[in-house]
């Protein structure tokens, strides 16, 4: 089954885009879009939240999320976020 991932990042308040733009500069979403097992991976900034985006990602199956929460890159994510958000909301789904 496929895993289907919302993902809400809480920024510091006023840090959502420099959070946007370090994931971006250090190409960890184009690293994961790439990943053999994504079908989908992308940002979107809340038009009611400043402080809020959402991460909409999707993988193949179990397998795929998990070598994903692996990579170097998404290592990485998780020291970038320390700098610019407070709290992340994780809510994981199935799809056939």
């Amino acid at each position: 089954m496929k895993k289907v991932l919302i993902v809400s990042y809480h920024c510091k308040k006023g840090k959502r885009e420099a959070f946007l733009s370090a994931v971006q500069s250090e190409g960890i979403d184009r690293a994961s879009q790439e990943e053999a097992g994504n079908l989908r991976y992308r940002y979107f900034r809340s038009i009611d939240d400043p402080d809020l985006l959402l991460l909409l990602e999707t993988w193949k199956d179990e397998d795929a999320f998990q070598q994903h929460c692996a990579a170097a890159h998404f290592q990485r994510l998780g020291e970038i976020k320390k700098q610019f958000v407070d709290q992340t909301e994780m809510e994981k789904f199935e799809q056939d």
